[in-house]
Parts: structure tokens; sequence; C-alpha cells
């Protein structure tokens, strides 16, 4: 154990260390500025529908997976996996149809300029938010099986891989690069994590673990919408603030 945890913590302080350079970078880069709150205000909503349903899902999914024998935990999984693959994609396609109304609402304050290339990124950005709740389910999956490290060394990777692609990309392509990067590493760290589905099954709407997450999920996920929506109010507010 105390092996586990010296080798978990230097993981995770690399990995946050390498998501604050790269966030760094962005701001050395182009600069506070329209651009900069184009992309920080589009990918609230993506962040806020990861923390409310996909933060809320892994917290729920571990304790119930632990303890199931491969076969019941694989076949929760593939089924967990498809739903949420399934039901965010199908909330990115809506959310990335009516992005101009909803960040209109969102970001009054913006400038006609502002509006369009926050609706560009925002759309790119929707698809990472697919990726990275399909990762959260594979996580989980880890984490029943007691295996902690392997996930958080793909992230280390994820992360080496995705400030490399920035640092390369953001001087050619400027501020789509950022987002697309965003992109990049979520799909990255789910095919890394894929080997975590285990054994192939069909989705089986009757899965008794599916019932059981639904259960303990939505009454947490109605409280976060509320306790975790500080985002959005902030960029509603600061959109009315000048460029930068």
């Amino acid at each position: 154990m105390t092996k586990l945890i010296l080798s978990l913590g230097p993981l995770a302080a690399v990995n946050v260390f390498l998501t604050l350079v790269s966030h760094c970078y962005i701001f050395l880069r182009i600069g506070p500025g329209i651009e900069t709150d184009a992309f920080y205000a589009g990918i609230a909503v993506p962040q806020l529908v990861l923390s409310v349903l996909s933060g809320t899902l892994f917290y729920v999914m571990v304790p119930l997976l632990a303890g199931e024998d491969e076969k019941n935990l694989s076949q929760g999984v593939w089924s967990v996996f498809s739903l949420i693959g399934g039901a965010l994609g199908a909330l990115a396609l809506g959310l990335f149809v009516l992005a101009p109304v909803w960040i209109a609402l969102l970001l009054p304050g913006f400038s006609h300029a502002g509006h369009n290339l926050s609706v560009e990124l925002t759309r790119i950005q929707l698809i990472g938010m697919v990726f990275s709740s399909l990762s959260g389910v594979l996580r989980a999956a880890y984490h029943a099986r007691q295996n902690f490290l392997w996930p958080e060394s793909c992230q280390l990777v994820e992360s080496v891989c995705g400030l490399g692609a920035l640092l390369w990309a953001l001087p050619i392509f400027g501020i789509y690069a950022a987002a697309w990067v965003y992109v990049l590493r979520a799909v990255l760290l789910t095919i890394l994590l894929l080997p975590g589905l285990g054994r192939y099954s069909r989705f089986d709407r009757s899965n008794v673990l599916i019932q059981r997450a639904w259960d303990r999920i939505w009454p947490l996920a109605v409280g976060n919408v509320y306790y975790k929506s500080g985002p959005l109010v902030d960029r509603f507010l600061t959109s009315m603030a000048p460029a930068g």
C-alpha cells in the first residue's frame, strides 16, 4: 500500500503540473483577449456536463463494480460504456446544433466576432466531452479492479502528448489548436484505457448495474447541477467585461 501511494502521488502531481503548464502556455502564446475568452467560455458547458455526470458516475460505479467477478464486471462496464456513449453523443449533437442559441444566452456581452468564435471552439470541444465521459467509465472499471497505477500512467502519457502537440500546433493554428488538443487528449486517454472494458459484451439495458447506478446517480447529479454551476455564472458576468 505504501509503495502504491508513493507511486500515485508523484504521478498525480506531474499530471496537475503538466495541465497547469499547458494553460500557462496558451496565455503566454495567445495572450489575454477575445481568443482566450472564447476558448475558456466555450469549455464551460462541456466541463459542467463532465463534472455533473461523469464525475458522479465515477464515484457511484467504483463501489458498485468492486467485488464483482470478471464476467459480471465486464458486462456491466460494457453496458454503461455503451449507454454513456450514446447518451453523451446525443447530448453533444444537440448542443452542437443549438450552440449559436445557448452561447448567445450564456455570453450576452460578447461581440459578434467573439460569439462566432465561441461557437466554433465549443463545437470542437463537445467532441472531447464525449470521449472524456467514456474515459471516466473506463477509469472506474480499473479502480474497481484495484488497478490504480495504469489509469494514472495513461493520464501522464496523455498529458505529455497533449503538451507536445500544443507546443507544436498553437503557434501555427492559433487558439483552434488548443481546442483540438483538448479533443486529442480525451481520445488518446480513452484508447489507452480501452482494455479496461474486458471481454466484449452486448449492451443489456436490463443489466442490474444500470438500474442501481441510476438510482444512486440522479439525486447526486441534481444537486451537482446547482453546486457546480458557478463557472457558468462566472462566464455570463465576465462576458460583459472588456476583452481579456
